[in-house]
């Protein structure tokens, strides 16, 4: 149980460090040092700073997707309104970084400015969200359409996710409130179903 605790101690104090200092700014030791335990800990749980970034990345990825969670559709339910809710969902998975939240915040450096060392995490991360909005999209898509087409719509619409609160949270304050997390989606899914509509 120590072990356990020591381990989860380690982590919880590596994600905010990593999200505030990138991978090459933190150090183990003033990681170890948020964590209350020494480097010989960080060795045994996790062998070495590479390995400890890796799970801080999929905690991170993890705690995101299970605070907001995809909606569960019916098969009838239409697929302009199916995209419309899983905009809303990556909208508001996006809108954390306004909270300053350490896990949106290590997402998005790792997407902004990639370590190196993330392939596979990010990939699953990438995957998961296709694997929601590609079924979406090949019932608002012509039949004959490419699958390049789908994939590169998708990609479109999470990058429009992402890089909205991005900008929203770094408008001078002269422009007003930012618009809400429904707003938001509401337009990029208007954009996206305009897109659509134009596709051969």
């Amino acid at each position: 149980m120590a072990n356990d605790e020591a381990r989860a101690r380690i982590l919880e104090a590596a994600g905010p460090i990593f999200a505030a200092k990138g991978y090459h700014g933190a150090t183990i030791r003033e990681i170890c040092e948020a964590a209350g335990v020494n480097v010989a800990a960080v060795n045994y749980h996790f062998r070495n700073k590479r390995t400890l970034y890796v799970a801080s990345l999929g905690l991170a990825l993890e705690s995101t997707a299970s605070r907001v969670q995809f909606p569960t559709w019916s098969p009838e339910e239409p697929a302009e309104v199916r995209l419309k809710q899983c905009v809303c969902t990556l909208v508001e998975r996006m809108a954390e970084l306004n909270d300053v939240a350490w896990q949106t915040r290590l997402i998005l450096s790792e997407c902004l400015a990639p370590t190196g060392i993330h392939s596979d995490e990010i990939a699953r991360f990438v995957q998961l969200l296709m694997d929601v909005l590609l079924p979406i999209l090949e019932n608002l898509l012509p039949g004959d359409s490419l699958q390049s087409k789908r994939l590169w719509l998708g990609y479109s619409i999470m990058s429009q996710c992402m890089f909205a609160r991005i900008a929203f949270a770094m408008l001078p304050q002269q422009h007003g409130d930012p618009p809400s997390n429904d707003e938001v989606a509401q337009y990029i899914t208007d954009l996206s179903l305009e897109a659509i509509s134009r596709f051969d």
